[in-house]
């Protein structure tokens, strides 16, 4: 549900300071496969907003396991400035950790690219669910702690956008709170289906 939720929040600043949460099914040749959840809930006493993500996908084959992804996500907000991120990844038996703190320089994060400083404005891979990452030309990416290119370009109006970043590419639908309502990914030859749940 989105309770809270009302208009467009994201205009002036991600995230939005009203609790909610958001469920989507992730379908695969028409096959749901998984689940993408996100929770918003005030934090340090309404001084921060937490974001929290928690991606859970597989693929079976019988009794075989073919592809397994499971992704969980931590984001500490302040004032429309990210300053705490963490983040654990499992894909195709492999770990991805990224840690990031607030520095005066800006969002220090840990990762499996490497250390890198990122400006603290820029939202994370894991805030595709909300229209204000059309508004980014850069992303963290949330898996591997790297800041990476990314481009939407409308497709029809301020609902509908084509984009590019974070290895993934696709379209993506928002509805008038400026929340996903359903989503195309591509990535590796591969297409997922997003598909909000009620």
């Amino acid at each position: 549900m989105t309770a809270g939720v009302t208009g467009d929040p994201f205009q002036a600043a991600f995230p939005p300071t009203a609790p909610f949460d958001l469920g989507f099914a992730l379908l695969w040749k028409d096959k749901r496969i998984g689940s993408y959840r996100v929770s918003v809930r005030p934090a340090d006493g309404g001084r921060e907003t937490a974001v929290t993500t928690r991606i859970d996908m597989k693929v079976t084959f019988g009794p075989i396991t073919m592809f397994r992804f499971l992704h969980d996500g931590e984001e500490f907000w302040r004032s429309g400035a990210l300053t705490s991120l963490k983040t654990h990844t499992e894909e195709h038996g492999d770990v991805y950790d990224v840690g990031g703190s607030s520095t005066p320089q800006g969002l220090e994060i840990t990762g499996p690219l490497g250390p890198c400083v990122a400006p603290p404005e820029l939202l994370t891979s894991n805030a595709l669910w909300c229209r204000a990452i059309t508004r980014q030309t850069r992303i963290i990416d949330a898996q591997n702690g790297a800041v990476v290119s990314f481009t939407a370009t409308p497709a029809a109006g301020d609902s509908h956008f084509r984009f590019e970043g974070a290895a993934w590419e696709g379209e993506m639908w928002y509805d008038d709170a400026g929340l996903w309502s359903r989503a195309v990914l591509h990535r590796d030859g591969h297409t997922l289906t997003v598909h909000r749940e009620a």
